[in-house]
């Protein structure tokens, strides 16, 4: 049995521990209920009395995301302790609370069926982030590797790369500790042949590890956990796991769609990498298949309900924000593809699908590999729902959005914080919308490499074939091998990442 202690005595700990409480015992009531019929009265902060919990702006909603985000939460260490424990308690002051339940409680986040409160802060509290997350991030990670971590018989069941991007966003005093905290549990330790060297800079560190990681691998997932704002002086294509801040957004590739398969880009290549002498640089089959010519921001962090402080007060800032709006930002896109003379997609669905699907990563609900229909009706209410709020926070006098309308609405904007969290909107040349890193800029590349399941954003060099690593992306209309079938063998060339 491994104990976690997470919080001291006194009034913040016990008001955490009651409301967590009353969260379970809500859980485990409804756990047969359709959350359609209680997210939007949990979303509506006149409804939670009614419904039992404490009145908005209840201090035990601030006590329970403070004892989320203290320090245990996010301690790369704890991740192998928890992981390899058959029982996990944690203390919180004079009281104890079983594992099992907190992970119940932290997987219902994103899902509607507790107040948003609990988990996420109000308006003009973003202080209470950490690395731009709330602290429930960083205890569902710990639980989602806990989960998969292991089979039935107790061996690892995750290779290095899976353990290292599912944390991180954890944090450790010692940056090597993010790489040699997780090798006990990794599968494949053996095969990558690493051996802890507390002596080597960390930049060194990094880069074997990544170089080692690529060498062993079939595939290019571990180019997914680069994230822009790199805190160490690496290569463009080597993570920097000592970096856990996620102010600019998520990934695409993430151990979901990979467990679904759902990502082909490269048609289901095996990776071939070559490394330089000091493996600095790497070479590997690729095709460029396009370039970005626009980005747009979009509101797609996915709040239960937007809001747009400022709007009221300053012309500027409703300019901005009605541009970020999900349905300006697609008639931007269709305008820009009429003026440039291009047309991606022609069938039924047309650019309204291939926005709203690339908005989601094509993802629908936990567990189905692709996003289906309803999705779009989805969109549609979040569209209405965005619209009504703006004007309502510009002063104008609207109709109100009926609760059936604020129901789908949720869905997608769940779904959206779920995938493309503060991940701006690309469109190609060719007319191609995708989902792409918030440091990427116009005239970006859009490659597929060998063995990348999904493609990547690159930033050319020079005049040949060296890029620069920016991120990884979702396009809509080449995810399943469309491009890579379609290539020319002399279009098929070798790409260097530097």
């Amino acid at each position: 049995m491994v104990t976690l202690y997470a919080a001291k005595e006194g009034v913040v700990s016990d008001g955490a521990l009651e409301l967590a409480r009353k969260c379970c015992e809500w859980l485990d009531s409804h756990i047969d209920d359709d959350p359609a019929e209680w997210t939007p009265k949990l979303a509506d902060p006149k409804s939670l009395a009614e419904l039992g919990f404490p009145p908005e702006g209840h201090e035990s909603y601030a006590a329970l995301r403070h004892m989320f985000s203290l320090p245990w939460s996010r301690r790369a260490w704890i991740v192998q302790e928890v992981s390899m424990a058959s029982e996990v308690v944690v203390i919180i002051g004079k009281s104890t609370f079983r594992w099992e339940p907190l992970e119940q409680l932290v997987a219902s986040a994103s899902g509607g069926m507790l107040p948003a409160a609990c988990f996420y802060p109000p308006e003009g509290g973003e202080d209470e982030l950490i690395g731009g997350r709330p602290g429930v991030g960083y205890v569902l990670n710990q639980a989602l590797v806990r989960y998969f971590s292991h089979t039935d018989e107790g061996e690892p069941a995750m290779e290095l790369y899976e353990l290292l991007g599912g944390c991180h966003s954890l944090a450790s005093s010692n940056p090597k500790d993010k790489v040699y905290a997780f090798l006990g549990m990794a599968k494949d330790r053996q095969q990558l042949g690493i051996t802890p060297q507390y002596s080597f800079p960390d930049r060194q560190v990094y880069i074997d590890t990544a170089a080692r990681v690529l060498k062993n691998a079939k595939s290019l997932h571990l180019l997914s956990d680069v994230l822009p704002g790199k805190a160490l002086d690496l290569p463009s294509w080597v993570p920097d796991w000592s970096s856990h801040n996620f102010d600019d957004g998520s990934t695409v590739d993430t151990s979901t769609t990979r467990d679904e398969g759902q990502y082909q880009a490269d048609g289901h290549q095996s990776a071939q990498v070559r490394f330089n002498d000091d493996d600095t640089e790497f070479t590997t089959q690729g095709i460029i298949f396009d370039q970005l010519c626009l980005i747009l921001p979009a509101d797609n962090y996915g709040q239960h309900n937007p809001t747009y402080p400022g709007v009221a007060e300053s012309s500027s800032a409703a300019e901005e924000t009605f541009y970020t709006l999900i349905g300006n930002v697609q008639t931007a896109l269709e305008s820009e593809c009429e003026r440039m003379g291009v047309s991606a997609y022609p069938g039924k669905g047309g650019m309204k699908e291939a926005f709203w699907r690339t908005l989601v990563l094509n993802n629908g609900d936990a567990g189905s590999k692709e996003a289906g229909p309803e999705y779009e009706s989805y969109y549609d209410a979040q569209v209405k729902f965005q619209g009504v709020r703006f004007m309502e926070e510009c002063g104008h006098k609207v109709p109100g959005v009926d609760e059936e309308v604020i129901v789908r609405a949720i869905r997608f904007a769940n779904a959206m914080r779920r995938t493309s969290r503060l991940r701006p909107v690309g469109l190609t040349r060719k007319g191609y919308i995708g989902s792409v890193p918030k440091n990427s800029r116009v005239n970006d590349e859009v490659g597929i490499l060998r063995g990348g399941r999904v493609p990547f954003i690159l930033r050319r060099l020079d005049q040949g074939s060296r890029f620069s690593f920016v991120g990884d992306a979702y396009v809509h209309g080449i995810m399943r091998g469309e491009a890579w079938e379609k290539a020319r063998d002399e279009d098929k060339i070798d790409i260097t990442l530097v």
